[in-house]
């Protein structure tokens, strides 16, 4: 007898007792986790908002004697260049928003693909605004665009495969699957390692913690685990095994995923906050203009408490990553148990035949009224 589960998994007889609580357990876990997440994330960017704000508002009468209160005293590609991390920045802060509420409606119906259709959509919109921001300001100071047109190509590449793959059939899915693989290639491999940050010398040198990447986890494991779920995907897009046998498969490797992206997520957001103070000198930058005042905003706090609650997000986040990989023990554990118990040794002999006796010498069956045994011709008794 087989039963759907609310993840729409089947489950054999006796697996649904060990594996329904635990599962029910990996989604409130996983709801916990994502929340924890997506609050994290916007508080970040609303830090990031809140310093540039302040930094303006404090320092405007200092700035009105460099002539950048005239509009037309700031160069345009810097203008455009800022609307456009404005507008990567608001894109962020609605993934966080999202990933908020796609945790609940995961917990309350299960995870799949078009629970996280709105995360991906949004964050796919953040990097490109984001990477089109840094394609300019590379422009206007006359260095190579390479790395953020690879940017906004693995943005673009990023959305559309997901939606192939999340709208298509097998052949369309498998599509939707490599452009992933390719987009996530190229936005680690050419983008991150080429761009903007590499420029000015960002990293664990300046700033006392490692880069991270767009997830605020460590940059090589995020990408690992990205690597590993666009594999995953390619994996489930090919129909060479059955149904169950890839779905174990997936659970397997996207827990792998989520246990490495949580572990970065842990390592980077642990790491920037003992190093709060180095992040007050990179907000304080503005001490490069002759005579501006070096002010170290007070909405800083508002990233450090982000960060504190990413780093806790990514604990919870192990936890849920681990869970459905005991899950699949208990299962392997069960199917072996039940195959164990219907084996041929397992099942008791037949009751003797009340037709039928034994020869006293060789033990031999006959019937009743046998005067012979017709297997060694001895005369019964």
């Amino acid at each position: 007898m087989r039963t759907v589960a609310r993840d729409g998994s089947t489950l054999k007889g006796g697996e649904i007792d060990s594996a329904m609580p635990l599962a029910s357990q990996t989604r409130n876990v996983g709801y916990y986790a994502g929340l924890t997440f997506g609050v994290g994330y916007c508080l970040t960017f609303i830090g990031i908002i809140a310093i540039v704000v302040e930094l303006i508002l404090r320092n405007r009468s200092f700035m009105s004697l460099y002539g950048f209160n005239a509009g037309s005293q700031i160069p345009s590609w810097l203008i455009a260049s800022m609307v456009f991390f404005a507008a990567g920045v608001i894109c962020a802060i609605y993934f966080g928003v999202t990933v908020a509420t796609n945790s609940k409606s995961a917990r309350d119906s299960g995870l799949g693909i078009d629970t996280i259709a709105s995360s991906v959509s949004a964050f796919s919109f953040m990097l490109g605004f984001a990477w089109l921001g840094v394609a300019i300001l590379m422009a206007a100071m006359r260095l190579s665009l390479v790395s953020p047109v690879c940017g906004v190509l693995a943005s673009v590449l990023l959305f559309i495969g997901f939606r192939a793959y999340r709208t298509g059939v097998s052949g369309s899915k498998l599509t939707g699957a490599i452009l992933m693989l390719v987009s996530v290639t190229l936005l680690y491999f050419v983008a991150f390692k080429g761009g903007l940050f590499s420029v000015l010398g960002f990293g664990g040198g300046l700033l006392g913690f490692p880069l991270p990447g767009p997830l605020f986890s460590e940059l090589t494991l995020e990408l690992i685990a990205l690597m590993i779920s666009a594999g995953c995907a390619i994996f489930f897009a090919l129909p060479i095994l059955g149904e169950e046998l890839r779905k174990t498969v997936a659970i397997i490797f996207l827990s792998i995923s989520g246990i490495l992206v949580s572990a970065g997520i842990i390592y980077f957001n642990f790491s920037v906050v003992p190093a709060i103070d180095k992040v007050n000198s990179l907000a304080g930058l503005t001490q490069w203009i002759p005579s501006f005042p070096n002010i170290v905003p007070y909405s800083i706090w508002i990233m450090f408490f982000g960060f504190i609650l990413l780093g806790i997000s990514g604990i919870i986040g192990l936890v849920a990553a681990f869970l459905p990989l005991i899950i699949s023990a208990k299962q392997l554990s069960t199917r072996t148990n039940s195959y164990r118990r219907i084996t041929p040794e397992a099942v008791p002999p037949p009751p003797p035949d009340a037709e039928a006796k034994y020869c006293t010498k060789c033990r031999a069956s006959m019937p009743l009224d046998a005067i012979y045994c017709p297997k060694c011709a001895h005369k019964q008794p």
